[in-house]
């Protein structure tokens, strides 16, 4: 604990000697009109004292500090130096103050995309998202989300880009008021079809495929879900013999005659040999509000599945 106490009194020192910097006058600098290597040595000196506020645990001050530095550096027009340290201070907040931390990030994403940097501000957008997500703002977390997807596919991060997709779909269908059922529905066709392109991740392709048509029923669209059952199976050959692709089969039979029964004994041995996720299991109750003519999504906790 000494140590953290020492290390925080070495930051105040270090902010007291920044202040300092920035105050004293410069003839040199008074007749050229510049002063960039004030803020240049001032910035400096304020991130020294944030990295000791870092090791201190005073991530509050730390990210307060790092905002200084930001400034500093956006006074000398050093746009890459701005941004990073707008990064570090968003890093600092996120934590326990999830406002300053998107206003810092934010920042820092608009010096990444001015400079071209769009991997660097997908990466904080990303990052913004789970912020958002976090503090269960989630329109604003799936535009993030969105756009992280957007910049990562420009620069072929696919990976990532997929990651980030999966992250849209998720929130459309599960945490937006009404669910965007369709929209994610897209999305999960997409991914599906683009793992099928890969050997790697072929074998993902059933589960995305899947979800797909668990969207489409959601939507209270059986005829749409027969529909790319049949065509997904054309897609990859080995849906049709998978369970996955058996599971979504028996739901769409079962909303197709609106029976409750055998809509309960294909979610419970689905679940016996695979555990229904969390989203799965909200897409279901709202399939089977639906089957039992209830109309609405409902929650988890709203309908027996057995």
């Amino acid at each position: 604990m000494a140590a953290f106490g020492d290390q925080e009194n070495k930051a105040r020192a270090l902010l007291e000697e920044g202040e300092k910097v920035l105050n004293k006058k410069s003839l040199f600098g008074s007749l050229l009109g510049s002063n960039t290597q004030k803020y240049e040595d001032a910035a400096e000196k304020f991130a020294k004292a944030a990295n000791c506020f870092k090791v201190a645990r005073k991530l509050k001050e730390a990210g307060d500090t790092y905002m200084r530095v930001a400034s500093m550096h956006e006074k000398c027009a050093s746009a890459h130096e701005a941004a990073s340290a707008f990064m570090e201070a968003g890093k600092c907040y996120k934590e326990s103050y999830p406002a300053e931390s998107i206003g810092a990030m934010r920042s820092a994403i608009t010096h990444y995309t001015e400079m071209g940097r769009f991997s660097q501000a997908a990466k904080l957008l990303k990052d913004v998202g789970e912020v958002y997500e976090a503090d269960a703002n989630y329109p604003d977390a799936r535009d993030c989300f969105q756009m992280a997807a957007d910049y990562f596919n420009g620069e072929n991060s696919t990976q990532s880009a997929n990651a980030c997709l999966i992250k849209v779909a998720t929130i459309s269908s599960k945490f937006i008021s009404p669910p965007d059922y369709m929209g994610a529905a897209k999305i999960f066709e997409d991914l599906g079809r683009s793992c099928t392109s890969t050997r790697l991740l072929q074998m993902n392709a059933k589960g995305y495929f899947q979800q797909a048509v668990l969207c489409l029923m959601a939507a209270n669209d059986s005829v749409a879900a027969r529909l790319k059952l049949d065509e997904f199976k054309s897609v990859d050959f080995t849906f049709g013999a998978s369970r996955e692709c058996k599971f979504a089969e028996d739901l769409c039979a079962a909303m197709e005659t609106y029976d409750g029964d055998a809509f309960a004994t294909a979610s419970y041995e689905y679940d016996q040999v695979t555990a229904l996720d969390p989203w799965k299991t909200t897409t279901l109750v709202t399939i089977k509000r639906l089957i039992e003519g209830g109309g609405g999504a409902g929650s988890a906790g709203d309908v027996d599945l057995t």
